[in-house]
């Protein structure tokens, strides 16, 4: 897979994605279709605050976490960054507040072109 190829693939968000096999022709199994709908209805599209492809092989993502983390202290919202790999960078911010949110993920985009620079 190219890196342009792959840049389409992320661009189009992993609940759009889901979406939208979800309602092909394909004979899935019970399992995996009753796994599948989890995925969505954990992530719908009110959760996603932000996602977007920066620099040439990154994805951040902004969302807000579900439920099930409420009581932990771990934050509401959590940012994160992918490599074009499909690889997790050591990077993860957690918070309370949408505008710590918006803002955590305005720094992620920083430092991933950052880290593109000095990898140049």
């Amino acid at each position: 897979m190219t890196p342009d190829e792959l840049k389409k693939m992320r661009e189009e968000s992993f609940v759009s994605k889901a979406k939208r096999m979800s309602k092909t022709k394909v004979n899935w199994s019970p399992v995996f279709k009753k796994y599948f709908n989890n995925i969505i209805e954990r992530y719908m599209p009110s959760e996603i605050v932000k996602q977007e492809y920066v620099g040439k092989t990154h994805w951040v993502s902004t969302v807000k976490l579900p439920s099930a983390y409420d009581g932990l202290n771990l934050g509401k919202y959590e940012t994160v960054i992918q490599g074009y790999k499909g690889e997790w960078l050591d990077y993860t911010k957690r918070c309370e507040t949408l505008d710590e949110a918006r803002d955590n993920h305005e720094e992620a985009k920083l430092y991933v072109l950052n880290l593109e620079r000095t990898n140049d």
